[in-house]
C-alpha cells in the first residue's frame, strides 16, 4: 500500500486509504519487500530521482513520505512470510501526518533454514539502523501474535507475546 507525491509536494491536493483489509496471506520466498505501507517507491526509465523515493531504498539514501495522503484503519490479520530474501515489512508514515490506526495480528515470519542468507539484508546488516526488525515510524495502533514485533506499534492489551528479535 503506497501513497504518491514522493517529492512531498502535494500540490494542493490530498488523498485517503482508509478501512483496508488483508487477511489469511501467505508469501513465499518474497523478493523485496513482503508488506510496505508508506510511500510510493518508483523511479521511471530515463527519468531522474531526485527527491523521490526509489525502488532501491535503503540503498538510495532518502525515501521522504509526503504528508498528502492520510492512511488510516489498516489491518493485516493471518499473514505468514516464508524465506523472504530481505525485511518482513516497512510501515513509513508523515511525521506531521502519521499512518492512524494499524492493527496487525498474527504475523509470522520464518526465515529460511537452507539459504541462511534469506531474510538477513539488510535487516541483519550492521549498516541498517533496524537490525532483523520492521522499519516501523510515524505510525500508531496496535499488535498481537507478531514475530517480529512492530516497534511504533503498541500490544493489544492482555497479550503476552516475548518476540522481539
Amino acid at each position: 500500500m503506497k501513497s504518491d507525491w514522493g517529492d512531498n509536494t502535494c500540490y494542493n491536493q490530498t488523498g485517503q486509504a482508509t478501512n483496508i483489509l488483508y487477511e489469511d496471506i501467505t508469501l513465499y520466498n518474497p523478493f523485496w519487500w513482503s508488506i510496505w505501507i508508506g510511500p510510493q517507491q518508483q523511479h521511471q526509465p530515463d527519468s531522474e530521482l531526485h527527491m523521490k523515493c526509489g525502488l532501491t531504498w535503503p540503498i538510495e539514501p532518502h525515501c521522504p513520505v509526503p504528508g498528502c495522503v492520510q492512511m488510516e484503519n489498516i489491518t493485516l490479520r493471518n499473514v505468514n512470510i516464508l524465506s523472504p530474501v530481505i525485511s518482513p515489512a516497512v510501515i513509513m508514515g508523515n511525521a506531521t501526518l502519521p499512518i492512524k490506526n494499524v492493527v496487525i495480528e498474527d504475523l509470522t515470519v520464518v526465515e529460511s533454514k537452507t539459504k541462511i542468507w534469506l531474510g538477513k539484508w539488510p535487516f541483519h546488516d550492521k549498516r541498517y539502523p533496524w537490525h532483523g526488525r520492521i522499519k516501523c515510524e510515524n505510525a500508531n495502533g496496535s499488535y498481537r501474535n507478531c514475530r517480529p514485533e512492530p516497534s511504533c506499534l503498541t500490544p493489544q492489551e492482555g497479550i503476552r507475546t516475548n518476540m522481539t528479535f
